[in-house]
């Protein structure tokens, strides 16, 4: 007499539980969920995968899509979609980067983190290559610009010509500086308590913003 699938089931439960379940108990223990710190997820990539993954998930608490690209795109890493606005070029970086690569891509953005990783910002490249060629974090210091636009022969590192028309920077200038206040209209406003980069046994998380 042929079993119901009632009893098929029961069965293939039963000896789950008497074979796999016994020979590999961590397949029904309860996952051990630890936060890992930014600093320390090691490579690149793995950094890069983890922005990537935040990412997604602020730009969809705004009904965006952020599609990640199998290859280079224009210089984007990514499309952003939403149903009532034009797709945009998204290219992802850990730090404020201009490239004169770029210039060939009016319609590319550039989203990146500030240095302690509290704000992250969404911007087209032409307008950061502005902001930064009109305002500097010191007197003494290169602009980004001058990597873009300058003489290659004045820019040397160690005695040597070094130009490749890139530049970055990890600092955007503390609150109240020119190049800090012209990036602010452009500040994700961050749904979440805790930002990447943050560990909650060391850094004080800010609460979420409404």
């Amino acid at each position: 007499m042929r079993r119901s699938h009632h009893e098929e089931f029961a069965k293939l439960y039963q000896d789950a539980k008497e074979t796999i379940f016994k020979a590999e108990p961590e397949l029904i223990e309860s996952v051990d969920w630890k936060r890992v710190a930014y600093r320390d997820l090691g490579d690149g990539k793995s950094k890069e995968l983890y922005n990537q993954h935040y990412l997604t998930a602020v730009f969809g608490y705004y009904g965006m899509n952020l599609i990640p690209l199998s290859y280079d795109v224009r210089g984007a890493d990514f499309i952003l979609v939403q149903s009532d606005m034009e797709p945009k070029l998204v290219q992802l970086k850990s730090r404020l980067t201009l490239n004169r690569k770029y210039l060939k891509q009016p319609r590319l953005y550039i989203v990146f983190p500030d240095k302690q990783r509290k704000q992250w910002f969404f911007i087209n490249h032409m307008k950061l290559v502005e902001i930064v060629d009109q305002t500097r974090i010191s007197e003494n210091t290169v602009g980004g610009s001058e990597y873009i636009f300058g003489d290659p022969s004045i820019l040397k590192k160690n005695g040597k010509p070094k130009y490749d028309g890139g530049w970055s920077s990890a600092d955007i200038g503390k609150p109240g500086s020119a190049r800090y206040e012209a990036l602010q209209p452009y500040a994700i406003p961050l749904p979440f308590e805790y930002r990447p980069g943050f560990d909650p046994k060391e850094d004080c998380c800010p609460p979420a913003q409404n």
